[in-house]
């Protein structure tokens, strides 16, 4: 494993990189520790001209989505934009695989936890170490089959058709916010590594603040309405 520490505030896409440059896995067998990746999954952060050109020079595979102003500038040089790069959906779905082998504790809410207990009852394997989702026949669903399971779910519960499964998790970091956590905080909940994701859950619980003001000035407004009324 390669690792690299940065102030909050440093940036993703310069650090790949030297972190690259720390790989080095040994061989069972005579022959120099390998030193390159067959492929690098990486989220849009790194998604930059430079990080795809230094992939190719070493002959790595590269899997990342473009961000929209790389698309739009790309687009309106026309033919001198050149091709969209390569982009597998289904190979960067497995982006954060190691990710999620990380363990954490989280507090739940009390209110909640009947309705987890018959969850990890009914549709997970047993065990610690045991799939927290598993289709009718004890594998892991497939993205194709859980779509179809998910929208299943949203009828039954008579929800938004448009919810997404990964709103639920953006609902509980929203939550968390509103409660006054602090942005370290909600990124140790979330288990967001930088502040730029966690802070999309602090802008949205300052929209909800200045709604509560604007609530709170009506009210006060008809009650002072209410009182020259009264006095008049």
């Amino acid at each position: 494993m390669s690792v690299i520490l940065t102030p909050g505030q440093a940036g993703d896409n310069p650090q790949l990189l030297p972190l690259l440059d720390q790989i080095s896995v040994g061989r069972d067998g005579p022959g120099r520790p390998r030193k390159r990746p067959d492929r690098v999954l990486a989220d849009k952060a790194y998604s930059h001209p430079s990080t795809r050109r230094a992939m190719r020079a070493r002959g790595i595979a590269f899997t990342s989505p473009e961000k929209s102003d790389q698309i739009t500038r790309r687009q309106a040089k026309g033919s001198r934009g050149g091709r969209p790069p390569a982009f597998d959906p289904d190979r960067y779905a497995n982006r954060n695989v190691v990710e999620r082998c990380f363990k954490r504790t989280v507090t739940l809410p009390a209110a909640i936890l009947p309705e987890i207990r018959e969850h990890l009852r009914l549709y997970a394997e047993p065990g610690p170490d045991g799939l927290l989702f598993v289709g009718p026949k004890g594998a892991s669903p497939r993205r194709s089959s859980f779509n179809r399971i998910w929208k299943q779910a949203i009828r039954n519960a008579s929800a938004n058709p448009l919810l997404h499964l990964h709103d639920l998790r953006h609902t509980g970091g929203t939550l968390a916010a509103q409660t006054g956590a602090t942005l370290r905080e909600v990124m140790s909940r979330i288990g967001h590594g930088s502040t730029r994701a966690a802070l999309i859950y602090q802008h949205a619980t300052s929209e909800r603040d200045r709604r509560i003001a604007e609530a709170l000035d009506l009210m006060i407004r008809e009650a002072r309405a209410a009182g020259e009324e009264a006095a008049g």
